[in-house]
């Protein structure tokens, strides 16, 4: 497996370690890396920084390099990067009272007026075919000061959305299949036919 990460368009592949956490039920991804310099070389990036990291050639997060630990001996020292993908806006932010989310409204429009607010660039990708939001009793205000993620996380679960994020950074509106699968599990007791 190789891992590839691209800062301000050039691409670094020398890293004593990588790990990315793509969680389903996070909607923020998250990475980290290990660089190890010697010879007092400096370091590509100093934190703060937009970046893209790929597995095998495939785009899995783009985010941003958020905070650098460090630790040194004699001969070398060792950095570790820690980052987020775009959608940690949406998790760090509050928010101010927002007017105009009267119905008929959509998830994703109640999305994009939230990623509007906080200022950010993230896109709305809607993977699902979930109802608008018709009655008033539907759609709640936030408060000033409440978090942007658990505002939209609210109105998320009454329509049994999930929030994620793609490879883009972008937020993903998603649910599960409603399509039912042909084949079963089966665990019983002392039975041949079990598949589980």
């Amino acid at each position: 497996m190789a891992i590839t990460i691209e800062v301000n368009g050039v691409q670094y592949t020398k890293f004593e370690s990588v790990q990315i956490e793509l969680q389903l039920d996070a909607m923020c991804n998250s990475f980290s890396m290990d660089v190890v310099t010697t010879g007092g070389a400096s370091l590509p990036f100093q934190g703060g920084e937009s970046c893209v990291l790929y597995v095998d050639g495939i785009k899995k997060v783009t985010g941003t390099i958020e905070a650098c630990d460090g630790s040194y001996n004699g001969t070398s020292h060792q950095i570790t990067y820690y980052g987020r993908d775009k959608t940690a806006d949406i998790l760090d932010s509050s928010l101010e009272a927002i007017d105009d989310l009267t119905p008929p409204i959509s998830l994703k429009s109640v999305c994009e007026k939230v990623i509007s607010q906080i200022g950010s660039s993230l896109s709305v990708v809607e993977g699902t075919t979930i109802e608008d939001f018709n009655k008033a009793e539907d759609i709640i205000s936030p408060e000033t000061g409440d978090n942007a993620y658990n505002f939209l996380q609210q109105l998320a679960s009454k329509r049994q959305v999930l929030l994620s994020s793609n490879a883009d950074g972008n937020l993903l509106l998603t649910q599960a299949n409603p399509v039912t699968s042909s084949g079963r599990l089966q665990n019983k007791l002392r039975d041949n036919t079990n598949n589980v």
